[in-house]
Parts: C-alpha cells; sequence; structure tokens
C-alpha cells in the first residue's frame, strides 16, 4: 500500500469511526468560515432595535444587575451578558459582544442540528446504510441550506437563539420516542423552559411538549398506568416548570414586580401586526407603528380591551376576519423568502418525500412528532407572520429532507421517483434564470441567478455518495464528506460570500463609531441620549430616549419646544436613518441644536448625516462643586447646573474610595419628585413628577475619588425639587427640598 493509499484509509477510518459528528464539525467550521461576515459583524450591521435592546440588557444584567421580565427573553440577557464579561473591557465591547453572542447561538444551532439528525433511525427504508445516509443528508442540508437561503443574514438573536433551543428539545423528544428513557423528557423539558425564557411562545411549546410525551406514551399504554403516568408528567413538566417559575420568582423578588409582561407584549404585537399585514395602505412608513390608529379604531385602545388580544378580536370578528384572510394569503411570500425564493420548492418537495417515507414506516410517530411541534406558530396569526417566524420549522423540514433525498437515490431507477424529482429541479431552475435580473428575497444584496447551478453542481457530486456509501465502507464518509463540502462552496460563492471578509477591520471604521467615542467622552453616565434605535448610546453604556413620538408628529415649532421641555434628555444623536425616513425634522432638528448656545457640537460628519449634540454644562459637570454653591447639603451635596441635578459625595481620594461609591448603590434607591409651576403638564391628578434612578446607573466615580450622580430635569418652570435617598420598604436615609424663584435655585437647603 502507498503511503497516500495508507493515508487515505487512515482518514477514512478516522471519519468513519464518528462519522455524523465528524461530519457536523467539518460542515459546520466551513459554513461558519463562509458566514463569518454575519456572525462577526461590523457596527453598522448589528440591527438597531432587537439586538441592540439585546446586548442593552445583557450589559445592565452584568453593570446593574437590571432583569428582564419574561416578555422580553431573559436568558438572551444571559448569553449576552456571558459575552459582555468576556469584551466589556475593550472600547469595541459592542462588536464584539454581538459577535460573541451570535457564534454561541450558531454553535447551539448546529448542535441542536447534529443531535436531531443522529435520532433519524434505519427503519424507514429498513436499510443500515439507509440510515446512516439519511443522518448525512440530514446534516448536509440543514447546515448547507442556509448558504443558498441567506438564512441567517437578517440576524434576530430571539429567533435564531429559540430555533436553536426548540432542536436540541425536538432531539430529546425524538430520542424519547426510541428508547423510552425518562432522562431524555427531562433534558428536554429544561431545554423547553429555556426556550420560554427565550420567547413567549415557549410558553406554548412547554405545554406542546407534555402532550407529546404522553400521546407517543399512550399507543403502548403501560407508561400511562399509575406510578408512570406520573414519572412522564413530572419528567416533562417539572423541569420546564422549575426553570421558567424560578427565574419569575427571583425577578418578582428582586424587582417587587410579579407581572410576565406577555399579555402586554402580545397586544403590542397585535397593534403592530395591522401595519405590517396591510403594509400597501402606508407606503413610505414605518410599518411597525403606521396602522395603530387604524388598529384602535377597528378593535378599540389597549385600555378598553384590558390588553387581552381575545377581547380585541371579539369587539370586531369581521375585521379580524379580513386581517386573518389577508395574512394566510401572504404566507406562500413568507415561505419563499425564509428558506432561499425558488429554492424553497427544492426543500419542500424533498421534506414532503421524506413525510411519505416515515408515514408508510412504523416510525410515523416521529412524523406526528415533527409536525405537532410547530403548533405554537399558530399564534402568529394572531398578531402577525415574518419569515423569521417561518424559520422555526426549518430543522424538522431538514430532518424530512434527508429521508427524502436519500429515498429518491436509492429508487433512481423507479420512474415515479425520478420523473417528479427531474420537473421540481427543472421547474426551480427555470424560475431562477427567468428571476435572474432580481435578487434573493430574503436577502435584497444577494444575487441568485447562479445559486440554483451551483446548488445542482453541489448535489450532482454530493447525492450520488448517498447511493454507494455501503459500497466505500469504511470510506464511505470520507467522499460523501468532501462532496458536501464541494456543494458548500459552491453555493457560498454563487451566493456571493467571502470567508476575507473577515480579514478587513471590523471595528473603528463608521462614523456611528466615531459618535460612541464622543457619547462617552462628553456624555456622563446616566444622562440619557435621544435618538431613534440604540446602537450609539448602549455602546456608550447610556441611557436612550426615543425621538419616535416626536418624528411621527407634523414638524412645527411648538411641538418641538413641548417635547423639550418634558424630555431629561442631555444629548440628541442624529444619524442616518433618521435622515432617510424622517428628512424634514431632521433639517429643523440639525438647525435647531447648531444654531442654539445651550447646545454643543460633540461629534459631526456631515457626508453621513450624522450628528451628537451635548447641553453645555454637561461639560462642566465634574468642576461643579469648585464653582457653584450647592443648593442643597445632606449625604450628598446637591447642585442644579441648567436642567441638570449633581449629586456629589465628597471624601479624600483613597483606593477604597471605589468600594464606598459602590455602597451607594446595592439596596439604595435616589428619589426625585419635581414640581412644575404649571401643573397641568402633568397627568390629571398629580402635582409632581417622579423621576427615581439608581446610583449604578446614574453614577460614577470623578477623577478625584468623588461619588457623583446625576439626573436631568424636564425643561418647564420648576416650583421646587424633592430629592433624597432611602431603601425600599424601610426608610429614607436622608431628604431635602430644594426652592426655585424664577427659575433659579433659592439657596441652600
Amino acid at each position: 500500500m502507498t503511503g497516500a493509499a495508507a493515508a487515505w484509509h487512515r482518514l477514512g477510518a478516522t471519519l468513519g469511526a464518528h462519522g455524523e459528528r465528524n461530519v457536523a464539525i467539518v460542515l459546520g467550521v466551513a459554513t461558519a468560515v463562509w458566514l463569518l461576515d454575519v456572525l462577526v459583524p461590523t457596527f453598522g450591521q448589528i440591527p438597531q432595535w432587537d439586538e441592540t435592546g439585546y446586548m442593552r440588557s445583557g450589559w445592565r444584567l452584568v453593570d446593574e444587575g437590571a432583569l428582564r421580565d419574561l416578555a422580553w427573553g431573559p436568558f438572551i440577557s444571559f448569553v449576552y451578558g456571558l459575552a459582555y464579561l468576556a469584551f466589556q473591557e475593550s472600547p469595541n465591547w459592542f462588536v464584539w459582544t454581538a459577535a460573541g453572542g451570535r457564534l454561541a447561538t450558531y454553535v447551539l444551532f448546529c448542535l441542536g442540528m447534529y443531535l436531531c439528525s443522529r435520532t433519524l433511525s434505519d427503519e424507514p427504508a429498513r436499510s443500515p446504510a439507509a440510515g446512516s445516509a439519511a443522518r448525512h443528508a440530514a446534516l448536509v442540508i440543514g447546515l448547507t441550506w442556509p448558504l443558498a437561503a441567506s438564512f441567517f443574514a437578517g440576524w434576530n438573536s430571539s429567533d435564531f437563539l429559540f430555533i436553536a433551543l426548540s432542536a436540541l428539545a425536538l432531539s430529546r423528544l425524538l430520542a424519547w420516542l426510541s428508547d423510552r428513557s425518562l432522562r431524555h423528557l427531562l433534558w428536554g423539558s429544561v431545554l423547553v423552559g429555556l426556550a420560554g425564557l427565550t420567547r413567549p411562545d415557549g410558553l406554548i411549546l412547554l405545554a406542546t411538549f407534555v402532550v407529546m410525551a404522553f400521546a407517543t406514551a399512550a399507543r403502548e399504554g403501560r407508561t400511562l398506568r399509575p406510578p408512570g403516568w406520573r414519572k412522564l408528567l413530572a419528567a416533562s413538566l417539572l423541569p420546564g416548570v422549575l426553570v421558567i417559575g424560578g427565574y419569575q420568582t427571583v425577578y418578582g423578588t428582586a424587582t417587587g414586580g410579579w407581572g410576565t409582561g406577555v399579555m402586554a407584549r402580545t397586544y403590542t404585537a397585535f397593534e403592530q401586526g395591522h401595519g405590517v399585514i396591510f403594509r400597501e395602505r402606508y407606503p413610505d412608513q414605518v410599518t411597525m407603528v403606521a396602522g395603530y390608529d387604524d388598529v384602535r379604531a377597528s378593535f378599540g385602545t389597549r385600555a378598553d380591551n384590558g390588553a387581552s388580544v381575545l377581547r380585541a378580536i371579539a369587539r370586531n370578528p369581521v375585521a379580524f376576519a379580513e386581517r386573518l384572510a389577508y395574512g394566510v394569503a401572504d404566507m406562500p411570500l413568507k415561505f419563499t423568502r425564509a428558506f432561499g425564493g425558488p429554492l424553497t420548492v427544492v426543500l419542500l418537495f424533498l421534506a414532503a418525500r421524506g413525510a411519505v417515507l416515515l408515514w408508510r414506516s412504523t416510525e410515523r410517530w416521529k412524523l406526528v412528532v415533527m409536525v405537532g411541534w410547530h403548533f405554537h406558530v399558530l399564534s402568529y396569526f394572531v398578531t402577525f407572520w415574518r419569515p423569521g417566524y417561518v424559520r422555526f420549522a426549518f430543522v424538522a423540514l431538514a430532518l424530512l429532507a434527508g429521508h427524502g433525498a436519500v429515498a429518491i437515490v436509492r429508487n433512481w431507477r423507479d420512474w415515479r421517483e425520478t420523473v417528479p424529482a427531474a420537473l421540481v429541479l427543472l421547474g426551480t431552475a427555470a424560475w431562477l434564470w427567468w428571476d435572474a435580473e432580481g435578487t434573493l428575497w430574503s436577502d435584497p444584496g444577494v444575487r441568485i441567478s447562479h445559486v440554483g447551478p451551483a446548488l445542482g453542481l453541489g448535489m450532482a457530486l454530493w447525492l450520488p455518495t448517498l447511493a454507494v456509501r455501503r459500497r466505500l465502507r469504511p470510506h464511505g464518509t470520507l467522499p460523501g464528506l468532501l462532496a458536501a463540502l464541494v456543494a458548500v462552496s459552491a453555493v457560498a460563492a454563487a451566493a456571493g460570500r467571502s470567508p476575507t471578509d473577515l480579514l478587513s477591520p471590523r471595528v473603528g471604521l463608521s462614523p456611528e463609531e466615531g459618535a460612541v467615542v464622543a457619547a462617552t467622552r462628553d456624555v456622563p453616565p446616566g444622562v440619557h441620549i435621544a435618538t431613534a434605535g440604540a446602537r450609539v448610546p448602549t455602546a456608550a453604556r447610556r441611557p436612550v430616549r426615543d425621538v419616535g413620538g416626536l418624528m411621527r408628529m407634523p414638524v412645527s415649532r411648538s411641538g418641538f419646544d413641548r417635547w423639550e421641555r418634558t424630555t431629561d434628555a442631555g444629548a440628541v444623536y442624529l444619524h442616518p436613518w433618521l435622515h432617510l425616513r424622517y428628512g424634514e425634522w431632521f433639517e429643523f432638528l440639525l438647525a435647531t441644536f447648531r444654531n442654539d448656545p445651550t447646545w454643543v457640537t460633540a461629534f459631526s460628519d456631515p457626508a453621513a448625516h450624522t450628528w451628537l449634540f451635548v447641553r453645555r454644562p454637561l461639560l462642566d459637570v465634574e468642576d461643579v462643586w469648585n464653582s457653584q454653591v450647592p443648593a442643597l447639603r445632606s449625604d450628598f451635596d446637591v447642585f442644579v447646573l441648567d436642567r441638570l441635578l449633581v449629586y456629589v459625595k465628597h471624601g479624600a481620594p483613597s483606593t477604597r474610595t471605589s468600594m464606598r461609591c459602590e455602597r451607594e448603590g446595592g439596596a439604595k434607591r435616589f428619589f426625585v419628585h419635581v414640581a412644575p409651576v404649571d401643573t397641568s403638564l402633568l397627568p390629571a391628578g398629580r402635582r409632581t413628577a417622579s423621576m427615581n434612578f439608581r446610583f449604578e446607573r446614574n453614577g460614577f466615580q470623578a477623577a478625584d475619588g468623588r461619588c457623583v450622580a446625576m439626573r436631568a430635569l424636564p425643561g418647564y418652570e420648576i416650583d421646587y425639587i424633592e430629592t433624597g435617598q432611602y431603601i425600599p420598604g424601610d426608610r429614607r436615609l436622608w431628604e431635602g427640598r430644594i426652592e426655585f424663584d424664577d427659575g433659579r435655585p433659592a439657596g441652600p437647603g
């Protein structure tokens, strides 16, 4: 045996020893390399709202101990919190934390795909070789298709983490069907519980998990006899309930609020869905909010319905039926956007062939489980659908498609297999070439005209290995794996992806990152930055105030003056999205802040339509105790600096100063009650506006060791301010009152 032949034999034997595992590792890594531009994003590739919000919650979880309610995915906060711990000292923590969260989610997705593929058995085709080939095929389809379909391009952390956890839980349920070991149900229930802490859908998924466990056990009868049914219930339900209920207990104990927020968030999605479903009625508008007036006219307000979607539907079932019909009619478009335009036809055809194979075998319960597992997605007919929700079914489709691909290849001489397959492939190729001037619907930046031929070339190299795997043993895994890698590379190249993208710098390139540097330098901790989206304020670790409400009003000086009087923002960030969406307001605000001497331009890039304005007094905060007399003397000296309260605690600088400042946080809170001269500016029945805060969020240690905290004040004329520190449910530590005379503090109190 020559050296090359011996090396080939050793490599084949090594790969064959753990065939599916090695295929999963190699394909997962290869696909990740082609997806590095997505998995390691630049600053501008991170979405302004969802993912930024998740990273914000991760940062606040670590730095402030802030917990999210159940409706807003606390497990995502945990994942990004772990990533933040690794990169919190980096000036580019925002980008690297996003990359860490995405890579962790991708690894979980690959693991879920691998564990699900391991549950495919030899029984449907009654051949051990076919079972192994089906597992191999499911892995290749599951880890290659996302490249052709730009599956991960529109990244949404909530969606993909939920898909990964759902796949891991599904693998345990399918494993339970094979060997009836309760440990699979125990782990599956834990994973479903984590899915419930990722998206509210997980609550429905937990019920589905329990029902599926009982339904599959009932066919054997003996499992449902006492004490069997009690063990089954405990294994399938209790771990998930403990995960979700345990977090809710911690959240309620720490925050004092026991609400889950699920009803409120579902109602918000219901209102947002009106503009999404009837988007053609709202051209050139933000669809998520464009339909608010119409949906409230048809179904009533949130207050009218007590935040109950069912009550809103009952108020006008005819209008909901019209909305439901529009949503159903739009489903084909959602499917094609989710799975790669014309390539969706191939995936669904292979999955349908695999479903027929399973139904005709003794493993039809696996098909029942794969279909029933996605019962939770029906809830989106109540709110709204988007392509990301359709992708929840991808893992099950890939598993079925693995069986379907093997069935077609093994029976290629049967015209009943080859003719339909040939028609589907020819039809898909024709569709791709006909749409040669178009773009891939799920990612407008990706051309699809050559993905079809590339996919065909890859399959031409890969599919025959499924038919001859038995003859190639022990080398069967190696040719199949090499052919699969060729398929991955061909599809990725045709989709315009390149691993060399990571060789270019990922940080410090955009004007937004310049604004982050300026915000970190000139906006003190705790001072709000007013903008739309939260990318720059979050990267600067500053709180944010949304200007969306202002932007949706007609441009007027009076509207701006009212907003400025009531906002507590100490900085305003204008960026390209605002210029594109609200051009008139953008130009108005730009002119106003540039000509107002009370605002300072901290950063500007006119070519990129990027500006950061900061209130002038904020630049002098760290010198206020040397230049002014405090308006209130107590445990903290309190200064009033224009529209800013500054709390200063003096102390000799020492190595233990930071520890002393940390003691101002924890259970302690600052209370601020602001009484305007014109009480009509407040909600009916209220005489003061409460603006309480925590030192962890609004405080910092000055260079000379002082503990400093700040709270921006509203712009209206103030009568008096009551402020101090307290421990919730216990006592006030200190308090005082600042009287105002002609808009100025009357003197030390």
